[in-house]
């Protein structure tokens, strides 16, 4: 990474990868006094020093030597998850200026983090962060109606924090050479309509055009195929690994209210422009402030997201392959 070429230190953690705050703080905590301090004694005094309030206990692992450091206090002594968090996220900004040492800590899916902690948890964290100037921060998130939300009211917590930067699909050139220099690698013939199929079932999202190839990869290795692989067995396979998933996705589909059921039909089968249009309407016996409703509430739960670029919003699954098992499994309007 060229950051860490520049000697900064890069501390890197999925927010939906703990359970809670609390062990996210001390993650992060010992995920800190690793990079930033490898020798066991200069460890434990600069722990002691920085995360005094906290009373941390550094340990060394001589089988792999290793670092971990472990907090005494808990969150409700702490006065909470949050302040936990905060507290050690100070001690770091103090760990970096004496050290000399710019640190960025990257919080993935930040989201799961401070919708965790409610709406006065997202003021507090920016009120903390915001001091700091040897700690820079990369908050992220698959979850853009929300992000989009806290960054870009005027009244947000995280309004003018920092740079916005959104992410957009990997280009089609760069994904189609990938895919057909993968499976040409693996001896397997794809079709350009198979090529495709994967992207357009994916919906071009990495994790799942990821997921998905891999899934004909294994289709392609239980049988002897001589000829290329087309859309129809990519499209089976998508299929049966949707079959796979039912256990996942008929709950999901049944925590939702009656008109969410019908707005997201109409969706999955007939894309987001137009939801308002009255043969639209009528078709799928919707009023147009009941759709609306029904798509906030899609949003809410996080079943539908808002892509916004050249400014439009468009509206998109966030799990495409749920869209493949409602085509699969429930009855569209006639």
């Amino acid at each position: 990474m060229a950051a860490e070429r520049q000697r900064v230190v890069v501390l890197s953690f999925d927010a939906e990868a703990f359970t809670s705050t609390e062990q996210m703080a001390t993650a992060i905590l010992a995920e800190a006094t690793r990079r930033l301090e490898p020798a066991i004694k200069r460890a434990q005094e600069a722990v002691s020093r920085f995360f005094g309030r906290l009373r941390p206990t550094v340990t060394f692992n001589p089988a792999d030597q290793s670092i971990s450091a472990s907090l005494a206090v808990d969150a409700a002594e702490a006065g909470g998850a949050l302040p936990l968090l905060i507290t050690v996220l100070d001690g770091i900004e103090k760990w970096a200026a004496h050290a000399k040492r710019p640190v960025a800590v990257i919080i993935d899916e930040v989201q799961e983090l401070l919708e965790k902690e409610g709406e006065p948890a997202e003021r507090q964290f920016r009120a903390a962060v915001q001091k700091h100037e040897h700690v820079a921060y990369v908050f992220a998130g698959s979850k853009t109606h929300y992000l989009a939300r806290v960054t870009s009211d005027p009244g947000a917590p995280f309004f003018n924090l920092g740079s916005r930067l959104h992410v957009g699909a990997v280009p089609d050139s760069d994904f189609r050479k990938f895919l057909e220099t993968a499976f040409a690698d693996g001896g397997f013939r794809m079709d350009a309509s198979a090529i495709d199929a994967i992207l357009s079932i994916a919906q071009r999202v990495p994790w799942n055009v990821q997921v998905l190839a891999d899934a004909c990869w294994a289709a392609l290795t239980q049988g002897s195929v001589t000829r290329p692989w087309t859309d129809a067995e990519v499209s089976r396979t998508a299929d049966d690994m949707v079959r796979r998933l039912d256990p996942i996705y008929s709950p999901q589909w049944l925590n939702l209210s009656g008109p969410q059921r019908t707005a997201l039909l109409s969706v999955v089968h007939e894309g987001s422009g137009g939801l308002s249009s009255q043969p639209r309407l009528r078709r799928y016996g919707m009023s147009a402030s009941g759709m609306q409703r029904a798509i906030g509430g899609l949003l809410e739960k996080g079943v539908l997201f808002e892509e916004m670029a050249e400014g439009r919003a468009t509206i998109r699954l966030q799990d495409a392959f749920f869209g493949v098992w409602v085509r699969l499994f429930i009855v569209p309007v006639v």
